[in-house]
């Protein structure tokens, strides 16, 4: 079949009635046979069932492994850093002032282009040509992301030009064959709704490119390929990256196997009351200095409370107690608390009371179960604790 369709396509080409063409098949001792149809059933039975198939795809597809046709294209860019994003698949792509396209196969071109322009643009979608590990470290904090490689280069190309890129999702980094520099590309829709994991890696990399040195590594099946430094120097104005990767990492462990999707619009749009549900459940020694409630025990062990954050149409409950130290101050009361031991944890989607009472439900069991073996302080609602407490003074 490939002889004959070969012979075909250079008969249309040179304009030559099919009639007159001529094509040689050369046969052996072993094509001999004594009875040829059943030769010929016994051949067709050999491939299966879908012989007719099988048959219809080799004359569709014969010819055209190296490609369905052979493509010229002229460039127009700024810079070589632009055409080589642009062929890494960076980028909204590339001007072109002349792309001609010519169908061929077997290796044998149309007598014509099927398509000659002079103006238009080229968005390249490369494929990975292999997987990596995205090692990040900056001002005491380390990073691992998983990413693909790709890798852009001509025939021509000096070693010193060929291009890698190392992406993930949202971070790319750009180098040439042993060059320790680097550049970098960071993008994220912010409108997205995206998983946690996603958004703790984009706001913990933003938080680490804020300096003006990262120390990036990339790791392929074991072996360190490449390490160089990043000079981002982006800034990180209050430390908002920063503190939105440590809320962002708790919502995480609340919401453990459930799949929440957010954005980071949606997390730009919280209040006060998330920013204490991240302070009051970080690793860190906290105090509490309030004027003695009536009623409330003395000389406690610790302090019992949950707390709520939502985001989006989500609410994230987390049931905390922390070991306490219990003085009095000049009339004051000084509780201060060792870190937390997360209870229990969940995120619930719904409206704004969605969870409430399975929150409250397990905050009452946990309290009753700890008063029969120490002295806890119960707060509740840790929200109307403090807000309480701040109308009193």
């Amino acid at each position: 079949m490939r002889q004959t369709l070969e012979a075909v396509r250079k008969a249309v080409n040179a304009a030559t009635p099919l009639h007159q063409g001529w094509v040689s098949i050369k046969f052996s001792k072993v094509d001999e046979h004594k009875n040829l149809i059943e030769w010929m059933q016994e051949c067709i039975s050999a491939v299966g069932d879908d012989y007719e198939a099988k048959k219809k795809s080799h004359y569709q597809s014969l010819g055209y492994e190296e490609g369905s046709g052979i493509g010229q294209l002229t460039v127009q860019a700024k810079t070589a850093e632009e055409i080589t994003d642009g062929f890494l698949g960076l980028g909204d792509g590339l001007k072109i002032t002349q792309f001609v396209f010519t169908p061929a196969r077997f290796g044998i071109p149309d007598p014509t282009p099927q398509v000659d322009i002079t103006e238009g643009r080229i968005v390249v979608s490369p494929n990975p040509v292999g997987t990596c590990e995205i090692r990040m470290r900056a001002a005491g904090k380390n990073l691992s992301l998983p990413g693909q490689i790709f890798s852009f280069s001509t025939p021509d190309m000096p070693d010193a030009q060929k291009s890698l890129r190392f992406s993930t999702s949202f971070l790319h980094l750009i180098g040439t064959k042993n060059s320790t520099k680097l550049r970098f590309r960071l993008a994220l829709d912010f409108e997205k709704k995206l998983d946690l994991l996603t958004l703790w890696q984009f706001s913990t990399v933003r938080s680490l490119l804020a300096g003006d040195q990262v120390d990036v590594q990339v790791w392929v099946d074991g072996r360190r390929a490449l390490a160089g430094d990043l000079n981002a120097n982006l800034g990180d104005k209050g430390g908002g990256w920063s503190q939105l990767s440590s809320f962002l990492g708790l919502l995480q462990k609340v919401a453990g196997t459930h799949d929440v999707r957010i954005c980071i619009a949606d997390l730009a749009k919280t209040t006060r009351e998330e920013t204490i549900f991240s302070s009051i459940n970080s690793d860190s020694n906290i105090r509490l200095e309030f004027i003695p409630l009536p009623g409330s025990p003395t000389n406690i062990s610790s302090l019992t409370f949950y707390s709520r954050a939502r985001v989006a149409d989500y609410n994230f409950y987390v049931l905390s107690t922390r070991s306490a130290e219990d003085l009095f101050v000049d009339g004051r009361r000084q509780i201060t608390c060792s870190k937390p031991a997360i209870i229990e944890s969940y995120a619930i989607q719904g409206g704004p009371d969605a969870g409430v009472e399975l929150i409250e439900a397990d905050y009452n069991r946990y309290l009753d179960r700890q008063k029969q073996v120490e002295t806890p302080l119960g707060l509740g609602n840790i929200h109307e604790f403090l807000r309480s407490l701040a109308a009193s003074e």
